[in-house]
């Protein structure tokens, strides 16, 4: 992560591999409009300039715990042992500075393997993490940033991890296991704008909110449990908030997702064969007054992530830095 707003961060890190990354700079078209007696187009001008895209992988321990900080940053870290470090993210109620919502990123792109496009001040937009049957986990992360340079690429290091899988996962509802879950989605969306200003400049001047913090869960369920199906029923039909949590583990790597109170929006039921009833349900994560959260997550993993960023690498590689320490105790 980058130690202020407007400050490149350049140093190497760790290699993350990628499914997918469509990070690029987008520049407004300004068009000059005036009749001079011809029907083409007038030639068109620069306008804003940012920097967007999408960064896609699985879910190794290690860019799962990135991928939150740069989208959630309300972490503590505490070293658990010699060689296991616990990350824990939750939703602050204040922005990183004056000028950005969430601690600012650097992100390196290297498509050719010797230059490198180093994006700054990018944010986590919104992160995606999905977790279905015969899959590895997924993530996906929207990114939004001001400005980029070009230099020479950094060096990229691999953790060897593997990433969380499905039959690791468990979900419990209000203190009981739940066993019927087919899918799950979780996702955060910060509701990031660019703002623009008359600073001689045309990139964004500030990165903030438009609006709070979106928490949406969208999941299927095929009931074996009739009791655990009119509950949840009940809760949508009564719009009461019920306590959820996921959990996966792999050796001594493992990820947690705490809801303290979960609100089901929609409910959907239907029978597509004579054995299964299969419900599609969307909820959100509200804020709680006792847990002073919507939403608690906590990565263990292998990296103290202790001033080192990372690189996304398979034909594309990029660079998100940390500059940040562990703290040690409980």
């Amino acid at each position: 992560m980058q130690n202020s707003y407007q400050a490149y961060e350049t140093a190497s890190g760790y290699t993350i591999p990628i499914t997918n990354e469509s990070v690029n700079r987008r520049i407004e078209r300004i068009t000059r409009q005036s009749m001079k007696g011809r029907f083409v187009r007038t030639r068109s001008g620069a306008g804003k300039r940012s920097i967007s895209g999408d960064i896609a992988t699985l879910g190794y321990p290690d860019a799962l715990a990135m991928f939150l900080q740069a989208t959630m940053f309300g972490r503590t870290q505490t070293l658990s042992s010699d060689t296991l470090y616990r990350h824990t993210y939750t939703v602050h109620s204040w922005d990183y500075t004056e000028y950005t919502a969430l601690q600012p990123m650097t992100l390196e792109i290297n498509r050719d393997g010797n230059q490198s496009t180093f994006c700054r001040d990018m944010a986590g937009q919104s992160l995606s993490i999905d977790i279905a049957p015969s899959e590895p986990v997924g993530l996906t992360m929207s990114v939004l940033g001001t400005d980029h340079k070009i230099d020479t690429a950094g060096t990229m290091e691999y953790s060897g991890e593997k990433p969380f899988f499905w039959d690791q996962c468990s979900i419990s509802l209000d203190g009981s296991a739940n066993l019927d879950f087919d899918s799950f989605n979780l996702s955060i969306n910060n509701n990031l704008e660019a703002y623009y200003t008359l600073q001689a400049a045309n990139i964004p001047h500030k990165i903030k909110r438009t609006s709070e913090v979106a928490i949406d869960i969208t999941a299927e369920i095929s009931y074996v449990d009739s009791a655990q199906y009119h509950a949840m029923y009940t809760a949508f039909e009564n719009q009461t908030d019920i306590a959820f949590s996921l959990a996966m583990a792999d050796g001594n790597n493992s990820f947690l997702v705490d809801i303290p109170a979960m609100r089901i929006t929609g409910y959907e039921s239907n029978i597509r064969d004579p054995a299964n009833i299969r419900t599609a349900i969307t909820a959100e994560a509200n804020y709680s007054a006792t847990s002073a959260s919507a939403i608690l997550i906590q990565v263990v993993s292998g990296k103290p992530l202790i001033n080192t960023p990372f690189t996304l690498n398979d034909s594309y590689s990029g660079l998100l830095g940390y500059d940040y320490n562990v703290l040690t105790g409980g």
